[in-house]
């Protein structure tokens, strides 16, 4: 399992190396996740749907850890994405990520980032939450 925290650059029809370089240059938003306790290790996806298209990062998280970590802004300064993660026990790659018995989702909201902004998400079952979330499976995760 990877370690909590661990960021994976992802290929994607965005520039990569662009979206690094932002983040370094300041141009970047900030994103903090909250995951239940229990057993799963959770993998959050940002996938960019504006102005480009294409998985950008994915993030390990813990369980019952919180982490917070930069979002890259592509060169206008404002950059929506699709929030996707997956969470389980057994890891088995990127490609993979939990497998079958892995259980997956998509954010119902897209979040839109700009310099300085920020969203805080708590994927943790809540009466009153404000979050929806669709079923993906694992191949389309």
């Amino acid at each position: 399992m990877p370690n909590h925290g661990k960021v994976f650059w992802l290929d994607s029809t965005s520039n990569t190396a662009i979206m690094k370089n932002n983040i370094r240059h300041g141009g970047a938003g900030r994103l903090k996740v909250t995951v239940p306790r229990g057993s799963a290790t959770y993998y959050v996806k940002l996938k960019e749907l504006s102005p480009r298209r294409g998985e950008v990062l994915g993030v390990i998280v813990g369980p019952g850890r919180t982490l917070t970590f930069d979002v890259p802004l592509d060169g206008d300064g404002s950059t929506v994405y699709e929030l996707n993660y997956g969470s389980g026990t057994s890891w088995y790659g990127r490609a993979d990520s939990f497998g079958p018995s892995g259980g997956y989702a998509t954010a119902d909201d897209t979040f839109k980032f700009e310099q300085g902004t920020g969203w805080e998400v708590e994927l943790i079952s809540q009466v009153g939450g404000n979050l929806g979330t669709s079923g993906l499976n694992y191949q389309g995760f």
